[in-house]
């Protein structure tokens, strides 16, 4: 019996010993890494090591709009317009700037005026009957009946008056063709006329020139070839 007492004497604090070990391990640490994984890239394998992708926060998992650029402009509405310098089916074309989107007759033929220098005063403002035509109705004033101006341009240059009167009547109806034409290709029929003394509409008489341009046809080109 002695013995036996002796024994689990000694086996009690070993016991004991074991359990407090159990009680107070270390836990283990928590492996954040995958283990290696063998890829294959060109023909050589690798090891990589996958890890886990953080957890998304609730701020994270909300998708936020991307803020978008506003859309270009087309810079400016200026309205496309030009006058055309010239005679005999050969012209020289100048673009106008405009501020605002409506061209209108007069304000060509006062382009024109002011690039050239000539005068081209009108006795009233273009008119026309229709869609298809219009009406430019000279002042006796206007360099068709005075001749060219001690202000004219020297960058339009004139060699006579024949071709001058020419240039004026031409430049005119390829411009307001050019501007006023519409969208179907029917040519705009153009009509030149000036005054008497009384504000009546007559032809365009040019005596020194021996040459009459009717007021009741369309004009075509100048009457007579310099």
């Amino acid at each position: 019996m002695k013995s036996i007492y002796r024994i689990c004497l000694l086996l009690f604090p070993a016991s004991f010993l074991l359990c407090g070990c159990s009680r107070h391990k270390s836990p283990e640490p928590i492996q954040t890494e995958a283990a290696p994984v063998q890829t294959e890239i060109g023909g050589y394998v690798s090891s990589t090591v996958e890890t886990a992708a953080p957890a998304e926060s609730e701020t994270d998992s909300a998708v936020l709009p991307i803020p978008q650029a506003p859309p270009e402009t087309t810079g400016s509405s200026e309205a496309a317009a030009s006058v055309y310098i010239g005679s005999n089916g050969s012209f020289l074309s100048y673009p106008l700037e405009m501020e605002g989107d409506v061209i209108t007759p007069d304000f060509l033929i006062a382009s024109m005026a002011s690039l050239t220098g000539w005068n081209l005063d009108l006795a009233s403002s273009v008119t026309g009957e229709d869609e298809s035509s219009l009406t430019v109705c000279f002042s006796p004033s206007c360099s068709l009946f005075s001749g060219l101006p001690q202000t004219a341009n020297a960058s339009f240059p004139v060699y006579s008056d024949q071709q001058f009167c020419a240039e004026i009547l031409d430049s005119i109806c390829y411009t307001l063709q050019s501007n006023f034409s519409d969208e179907d290709g029917n040519m705009l029929s153009v009509y030149f006329c000036t005054v008497d003394e009384n504000g009546a509409e007559i032809p365009i008489e040019l005596p020194r020139l021996d040459v009459t341009i009717p007021s009741g046809e369309p004009y075509q080109h100048f009457p007579s070839a310099f």
